[in-house]
């Protein structure tokens, strides 16, 4: 599963997670997230380099596209965070649970704007539901 903006949040919510709703109200000194005027708004990131968004950007710093006014509080069970913003929003979570690839991204890898390694975001997916899928899995799908 690729939940990418609300979809991450959908998909730490539908695990037991929870949101922030606002992060101009809930986290007051955070960093600008959505600019109305600018849809190729970035801002960076700080990415974990034991992830798959680590194994994509590398380790430290990043600019991504970013377009949202909510963000993740609590962190659903099973996930860990793999971005964050320097301001602390979230901006990446992924599956601890070896059979079920699932990632979340806040930031907006298929953006106008997206950079080569952006599109590698959508290469590990499909390469990570490759790995995981069963012949069980490919009878039901026929």
């Amino acid at each position: 599963m690729l939940g990418i903006g609300t979809g991450m949040q959908l998909l730490n919510v539908h695990q037991g997670g929870n949101l922030f709703l606002n992060i101009k109200e809930d986290l007051p000194n955070a960093v600008p997230h959505f600019d109305a005027h600018d849809p190729n708004h970035r801002h960076t990131l700080n990415v974990e380099s034991d992830s798959l968004v680590g194994r994509v950007y590398g380790d430290g710093e990043i600019r991504v596209s970013s377009r949202h006014h909510m963000a993740i509080d609590e962190v659903a069970p099973g996930f860990r965070v793999t971005a964050r913003c320097p301001d602390g929003v979230i901006e990446a979570i992924e599956s601890e649970m070896m059979d079920w690839f699932a990632l979340g991204t806040q930031f907006h890898p298929e953006c106008g704007a997206a950079s080569a390694l952006d599109i590698r975001i959508f290469e590990e997916f499909i390469d990570g539901v490759r790995e995981r899928i069963t012949q069980e899995d490919l009878r039901l799908v026929a």
